[in-house]
């Protein structure tokens, strides 16, 4: 459960980033001295510091794999913007009164975001909490964990709502940061979007707490009780019979409620849905003809994976890290997946998943919507799944996952490392390709007969972290 609110964080993120971004193509603390406020001292330079402080904590989110990193970055963020808020609202500068006016509205907004994308992670860690419980015969447990996700949920939802709606309002007239018009336009329909997931998640987790406290009367052989909780249990999982997220397990749940309902009820031994078979990779699953699975390009490094469930009953996979996408098209780059991704779906459900990827060859044309890709269970070359999986191990960023498979599959050196990026973020840094040679040398790969070593001297020269330069200077 937890990969998908990462699939869905990473494309929010990723949608976050490029509109500061867009926002911040000039500098405009450049074009003014900084201008004091004569009470509190704050200045224009000091706003603008901080609302960059923010873009770059959103882009270190959109970078993380590891979600104790993304949450962490994300509560920078929120402070950043913060700190942005309440200088701006310090600083008595009537020449930029439309800069401040932009800074205070943006910051607004993605104090909301991030909220709202922690508030989803919360959520999603309790709900799953909950889940356990219930499986475990502790409904009353259960229910408090899923009435406690159900108002996280809530919460998230009015959250996006109210970013949506600050963004909207915002004005670029007569600011220094461009046009942010076309970002706004392309950023309201995928927030709108968040909120009415978070706003179905949250019926549904409450469709749980209802069916653990059914559970519960049952047990203890309280039909009124018993009746009276999975009634309101089946009114909020048929409000969702048409979601395209949770329209299966909803009418499935719903069905069994429905059956039992049929009869005086009894201690109930059973949970409402199937145990979804579990524990198979995606590629095992597709030998086994238990699902299908497609996948096709996105853009940049993004693959586009469309499974489909042909067994009867809910079915668990993981899509491992070292995942390999072999492209049909040899003039288009390979990929392969930098961390371990759970799927579970409902009974014949079908589902498109959106994952990222680190390119395998990065002398060749990225992907597009017409590219085709086979499925493979490791890489081809055997040299990089243990780097991968040693990688994923400690929460590596994208930029030290895709230095490390260039490195690895292409021979890259420094200078490739450093002109390309990936994904829309920043070239590849020393510490950043210090650290992806630290790994591959420490997992079977001698890193002195790869073409980077003859650039370390220069790749020290830029290390800021102590630890890795400390191994480079040793290693060599």
């Amino acid at each position: 459960m937890k990969a998908l609110y990462h699939i869905l964080l990473s494309l929010l993120l990723a949608c976050l980033c490029t509109g500061i971004a867009a926002a911040s193509t000039s500098d405009p603390s450049s074009t003014a001295p900084p201008i004091a406020n004569a009470e509190s001292g704050a200045t224009m330079a000091q706003a603008y510091a901080s609302y960059e402080a923010g873009n770059v904590a959103w882009s270190r989110a959109w970078s993380a794999s590891d979600i104790a990193l993304i949450r962490q970055h994300l509560g920078e963020a929120k402070a950043a913007f913060t700190t942005c808020l309440n200088t701006a609202n310090q600083v008595n500068d009537p020449a930029n009164a439309a800069n401040l006016a932009l800074m205070k509205s943006v910051s607004t907004a993605y104090i909301a975001l991030a909220d709202a994308a922690l508030a989803m992670y919360d959520g999603a860690d309790v709900y799953s909490a909950g889940r356990g419980q219930m499986n475990a015969g502790q409904y009353a447990a259960a229910a408090a964990s899923f009435q406690s996700a159900g108002d996280t949920f809530q919460r998230a939802q009015t959250l996006f709502g109210q970013a949506t709606a600050t963004l909207q309002g915002v004005s670029y007239a007569g600011t220094s940061f461009g046009d942010g018009s076309a970002y706004t336009a392309a950023i309201v329909p995928i927030l709108n979007a968040k909120a009415a997931y978070m706003g179905e998640f949250a019926s549904y987790a409450r469709g749980w707490q209802h069916t653990a406290l059914a559970y519960q009367a049952s047990g203890s052989g309280d039909a009124t009780t018993f009746r009276s909780e999975a009634t309101q249990a089946m009114t909020l999982f048929g409000s969702l019979r048409t979601s395209a997220t949770f329209g299966a397990d909803a009418t499935s749940n719903y069905n069994i409620l429905a059956g039992l309902l049929g009869a005086t009820p009894t201690t109930v031994t059973t949970a409402p849905t199937q145990s979804p078979v579990t524990g198979a990779a995606i590629t095992e699953l597709v030998a086994e003809k238990a699902i299908t699975v497609t996948c096709r390009g996105a853009s940049g490094t993004f693959v586009v994976l469309t499974v489909k469930n042909l067994r009867n009953q809910p079915v668990s996979f993981t899509i491992p890290v070292g995942t390999f996408f072999d492209s049909a098209d040899g003039s288009i780059h390979d990929l392969v997946t930098v961390e371990t991704l759970t799927v579970t779906l409902g009974a014949s459900e079908s589902r498109a998943m959106t994952i990222w990827t680190a390119c395998a060859d990065f002398h060749l044309t990225g992907t597009g919507s017409s590219d085709v890709f086979r499925v493979l269970a490791t890489p081809p070359d055997a040299r990089l799944l243990p780097v991968l999986k040693a990688l994923a191990g400690v929460g590596a960023s994208r930029e030290i996952f895709q230095a490390a498979v260039w490195i690895i599959t292409d021979n890259a050196d420094y200078d490739v490392l450093g002109a390309i990026g990936h994904g829309g973020a920043q070239a590849i840094d020393a510490n950043s390709a210090a650290t992806a040679m630290r790994a591959i040398d420490q997992n079977g790969v001698d890193i002195t007969k790869k073409a980077i070593w003859a650039d370390r001297n220069t790749i020290l020269d830029g290390i800021t972290d102590q630890t890795l330069k400390a191994w480079l200077t040793g290693r060599a």
